[in-house]
């Protein structure tokens, strides 16, 4: 089948990319010893986990317990929970611990759930491995390093009963504000020097930490040899898509994902009407901070050139509707597919079921989004 029979809006990707954007970022890893564990909510697929698997990631990523819940059903165990388990979900931890052959492991940054967590899994005569979630400039979740309070946290890790430390883990999600390539590279630069450093201040407390944890794809390629064993944790690379291009990490060529769609509507000269809005791209504006940013995806000459149509500009959403403005002019007409790259590819996944994965001008198959809206 032709992609242009496919009924709209799809969700498209260019499998010749996603196998390359895979290889890629694993010979990066690879080379520097480094074990990956991609970020599995970039495209919550069972089978593009498998395709990462056979080109040599070592685990996988997750967001939520419930996201993890397609990679245990398929024998895929190997897995880093990166956010933090609280209250009741902490028996939902020790149920999907026992589930992966005792493999899950998590993070926290506060010592009364450090407690928590290790009540359970002693209480069960179990020991789950423990990351210590350390923030290195994003300032969201995670201990400043060299505190006290982060020290702390060490102590009462190492000194509990069911739960070790496995090690510090960290995500430079600041680098996505950063204005060019150079400070990107600082940013990755400072994250390691960063837990390097306080990996050893915890050490007389700790011992030997054995591993440190770093993911953004914006930083991926920039990190350097460590003397610490290393687990990454990139994820957006798979597809990438208008941020990664507004950084500069990532070209029009190395996008996998776009959106095909349907002009449903064309009112005015200068407006068209496509047939996807909210509810197909979200509205992902991107970072305020780069000036390269326009709309809510980039609008593509022709369905088969990665070359951006600078005369349309998709610049408004509502829930079913995008209104595309006409700079200029265009000879697009009621019934014609547009192309349209997303501005955030991770979160487009988790408005879709499926994916059509696609080579030239035809669809190879069907790819079932088996994550999708699982959050919790």
């Amino acid at each position: 089948m032709e992609i242009t029979e496919l009924e709209t809006p799809a969700v498209l990707i260019e499998e010749p990319i996603l196998r390359n954007n895979i290889e890629k970022m694993q010979k990066f890893a690879t080379e520097l010893g480094f074990d990956l564990y991609p970020h599995f909510k970039t495209h919550k697929s069972v089978k593009i986990a498998e395709m990462q698997i056979l080109n040599g990631a070592k685990g996988f990523t997750v967001s939520s317990l419930s996201e993890a819940e397609p990679l245990l059903n398929n024998g895929i165990n190997d897995i880093i929970i990166a956010y933090p388990v609280v209250d009741q979900k902490i028996q939902k931890l020790f149920e999907a611990f026992l589930r992966s052959g005792k493999k899950i492991m998590c993070i926290t940054d506060d010592p009364s759930v450090a407690m928590s967590i290790s009540k359970k899994f002693a209480g069960e005569n179990e020991t789950i491995d423990v990351f210590i979630k350390v923030d290195v400039g994003l300032h969201r979740c995670g201990v400043l390093p060299f505190s006290d309070s982060a020290t702390y946290l060490a102590k009462t890790i190492v000194e509990a009963p069911g739960i070790k430390l496995k090690g510090l883990l960290s995500h430079a999600g600041h680098a996505y504000s950063a204005v060019s390539v150079q400070q990107i590279k600082g940013i990755a630069d400072q994250e390691l020097k960063s837990l390097t450093n306080f990996a050893k201040e915890l050490e007389p407390i700790t011992g030997k930490i054995e591993w440190l944890s770093v993911g953004a794809t914006p930083t991926a390629m920039f990190y350097q040899s460590s003397e610490y064993p290393m687990m990454f944790r990139p994820g957006n690379y798979v597809f990438n898509d208008m941020i990664q291009v507004s950084l500069g990490i990532a070209s029009l060529e190395d996008c996998a994902m776009s959106i095909l769609c349907t002009v449903i509507s064309k009112p005015a000269e200068n407006r068209l009407i496509i047939d996807a809005g909210k509810k197909t791209f979200s509205e992902d504006e991107g970072p305020k901070t780069t000036e390269k940013m326009h709309g809510y995806g980039g609008v593509l000459k022709s369905l088969y050139r990665k070359q951006l149509e600078k005369d349309l500009l998709l610049e408004r959403l509502s829930e079913e509707h995008g209104i595309v403005t006409v700079k200029t002019r265009t000879n697009l007409k009621i019934g014609d597919k547009v192309r349209i790259i997303p501005n955030h590819a991770c979160i487009v996944t988790n408005l879709h079921d499926h994916f059509y994965l696609t080579q030239g001008e035809q669809m190879l198959s069907k790819i079932k989004i088996d994550a999708r809206g699982k959050s919790v």
